[in-house]
């Protein structure tokens, strides 16, 4: 298997089922939100907007945020984050589909 096969594989697991998509949507609204808290709505004390992007994403997301590197790193971190879940979710939703080799033809 070539190099872009195996990557065109890993792409269909993350966005080419309705599970990945619904998540991946909802990653994007919540990370929009943060950033739309974040340039335009003036707070006296730190907003917490930005935690449910980062929790929707777990755990690879918290591993990545605790490097230093400022709101880039946590931009990245839940990319990383909602990508690898979205794989992980579409791979469950296949093996869910696939028929299984314990069941009888006709049952």
């Amino acid at each position: 298997m070539t190099i872009s096969r195996r990557i065109r594989s890993a792409l269909a697991l993350t966005v080419d089922n309705w599970l990945s998509r619904c998540y991946l949507g909802a990653v994007a609204l919540a990370t929009g939100f943060a950033v739309y808290d974040h340039l335009f709505v003036d707070h006296a004390d730190a907003s917490l907007a930005f935690a449910a992007p980062l929790f929707l994403t777990a755990p690879l997301s918290l591993l990545v945020v605790a490097l230093p590197g400022g709101a880039l790193t946590g931009y990245l971190a839940t990319a990383a984050g909602a990508l690898a879940n979205a794989a992980v979710l579409g791979a469950i939703l296949r093996g869910l589909r696939r028929p299984s080799a314990h069941t009888a033809p006709g049952a």
